[in-house]
């Protein structure tokens, strides 16, 4: 099973970095928590073990926050050795050994990618629960 850090890092390796997007510790936060609960629905099982806490900007794991958090969590993460490691052994990455996993990341990735920081971070706090 993968871990909230691989789902992360899968997230920032998506990120094109080249083109000048970036990524910030809040919206990978909800980036991993939607890819739990849409990869529960999917496929009835959870992605990684990891658990949310509610926060005031919504979901939150906290070791993810400490570790991706700079002064302030909207401002953009950095590609790192660790991205970098991670796009090298990306073809073994669990997550992407089945077809049907890598259609349900792909999907969570496209559709919250079309929001920008601020509008992700919205999300939680006007969806209703189903």
């Amino acid at each position: 099973m993968a871990t909230i850090f691989d789902v992360a890092n899968y997230f920032r390796w998506r990120v094109d970095y080249d083109a000048g997007d970036n990524i910030t510790a809040l919206k990978l936060q909800k980036l991993c928590y939607y890819a739990q609960a849409w990869h529960l629905a999917f496929t009835g099982e959870p992605l990684f073990e990891e658990e949310f806490q509610a926060y005031d900007h919504g979901p939150l794991n906290y070791e993810l926050w400490k570790f991706y958090q700079k002064p302030r969590g909207w401002e953009p993460i950095e590609p790192d050795d660790a991205l970098w490691e991670f796009e090298r052994t990306v073809r073994a990455f669990p997550l992407l050994g089945a077809k049907r996993q890598e259609g349900v990341e792909r999907a969570i990735f496209w559709f919250l990618s079309l929001f920008w920081t601020h509008s992700v971070l919205a999300i939680p706090h006007t969806a209703s629960p189903s």
